[in-house]
């Protein structure tokens, strides 16, 4: 729910005021071994509710605009991570404890594992359902800001921006776990603890730890205009995300006690430059930019010694171009593409990431269709709208894994059909994926933690038929 009210003073000054409140509560079950066997199913239980409240006073004009205010923002809210498994699939496929017995036969799909229980306690159980919470974080966090921006008119074609936002935050972070042992244990080979280990059990106490931090967030903007149809800019801009106060459960002297660590804030600096403009009837821009992105926190493996979480910097720079144009009252043709080499900085400290490509990021990657119309008659038209759009490989896991990535994609697109050219009716035919290229959106996933990562395939081939009517 939002509600905002501006209030007009004169022509130069207004007041605005905005309050918002959100609440949500989402449960996600999913099956992470992406197998029929009854091994790794997790959910996330994700709850919250935002408050928040602003007022800013607005000036403007014909050579001076500006804005200043306040911003008070609260929120509260958990995640919890259920797991569930059978004990004997579990220990079953990830440790492989009876010899010649498969997790899954790859033959026929049984999940040969079912058999464990029975054979690792001598037939007393056949099935030893086990539930866990994996961990449990909740948080509280109240941030105060103050904002300002000014933006100079100095001369008709030039606006120089200067603005920015310092912000105070209160930060309260928890945590809790419910992970029992299971019934089985096997002397000298499987010690009495839980199923997935790494993490120690509160039975449900929740440990706490909080934390407070400021932060400046400055920015600036440059506008020229070299023609009324050529704008050239350059910007300057940081972002920041909050710093974290990660608690853990550990143990001093066999007491509970809250382990914590308080992660800095990440921060990104963003330089771009560019120019956009039109020439009649085609419109194009071009934006060249770079970020410096440091202070994120990665995990380095250690030989024989526990993930080293360090802060890693990365530097990410780009290119990115536009071009439409009308080439008729009856042809349109647009074209898009981009360049970012988007990577960790290569920095010994960095580990097995220095050098990697950030998940999910293609080094290139563009677009180009247009839509043709052809009237039939005076009140009819037919049209077709073709894309092709076009991404080159990637990588869905840092650190990059050749096994856990998708090489080049190209895919093409089509929405065809008849309206009436007053666009009060139209059927539309469509197809995405024209071509059934197969490819992959994700891999690696949680199921990858475990050795056997899982895959989520592109959209195939999609068509269908849509009418729509407006009065």
């Amino acid at each position: 729910m939002n509600l905002t009210g501006t209030y007009r003073i004169d022509d130069a000054w207004s007041i605005t005021a905005v309050a918002g409140w959100r609440n949500f509560d989402s449960l996600e079950v999913f099956d992470a071994d992406g197998t029929q066997a009854w091994y790794l199913e997790f959910a996330e239980d994700a709850r919250g509710e935002q408050l928040s409240f602003e007022g800013r006073v607005n000036y403007s004009s014909d050579t001076v605009r500006a804005f200043f205010g306040a911003n008070y923002f609260w929120e509260t809210g958990f995640q919890r991570v259920p797991f569930s498994s059978e004990e004997g699939i579990f220990l079953q496929c990830a440790a492989r404890l009876i010899p010649g017995l498969a997790c899954i036969n790859n033959n026929t799909g049984v999940v040969e594992a079912a058999q464990a229980t029975a054979i690792l306690t001598g037939g007393a159980f056949t099935r030893l359902p086990y539930a866990a919470e994996l961990f449990r974080n909740s948080a509280t966090i109240d941030t105060f800001s103050v904002f300002g921006d000014l933006t100079i008119i100095p001369v008709p074609r030039l606006e120089f921006n200067i603005g920015g936002r310092w912000l105070t935050e209160n930060r309260f972070s928890g945590i809790s776990t419910n992970i029992p042992n299971p019934v089985i244990t096997i002397p000298g080979a499987l010690p009495p603890g839980p199923l997935i280990a790494g993490g120690i059990n509160t039975g449900g106490q929740v440990l706490s730890a909080e934390g407070s931090f400021n932060a400046f967030l400055p920015r600036a903007n440059i506008l020229y205009r070299v023609t009324d149809n050529v704008n050239l800019y350059a910007t300057y801009s940081r972002g920041r995300r909050s710093p974290v106060v990660q608690v853990n459960a550990g143990r001093v002297a066999g007491v509970l006690t809250p382990a914590v660590r308080v992660f800095p804030a990440e921060i990104v600096d963003n330089y771009e430059a560019g120019v956009k403009g039109s020439f009649g009837k085609l419109n194009f821009s071009l934006g060249a930019y770079i970020m410096k992105y440091r202070d994120f926190q990665i995990s380095v493996p250690q030989q024989g010694a526990p993930a080293l979480i360090v802060n890693a910097d990365a530097t990410n720079k780009g290119i990115e171009a536009e071009l439409s144009a009308t080439l008729s009252d009856n042809l349109s043709l647009f074209a898009n593409g981009s360049y970012i080499d988007a990577r960790v900085n290569n920095d010994p400290r960095f580990g097995n990431f220095a050098g990697d490509r950030f998940r999910l990021q293609p080094e290139w990657q563009g677009a180009i269709g247009g839509t043709l119309r052809v009237p039939v008659g005076d009140s009819i038209e037919l049209f077709a709208t073709p894309t092709v759009t076009h991404r080159s490989s990637l990588f869905f896991e840092l650190p990059n894994n050749p096994v856990t990535s998708q090489g080049p994609v190209t895919l093409a697109n089509l929405r065809a059909g008849v309206r009436d050219r007053d666009a009060k009716w139209e059927i539309i035919g469509f197809a995405t994926n024209l071509f059934n290229e197969e490819y992959l959106m994700d891999g690696g996933n949680t199921g990858g933690a475990f050795g056997i990562p899982t895959f989520i395939r592109g959209l195939p081939r999609l068509f269908g038929v849509e009418a729509v009517v407006r009065w």
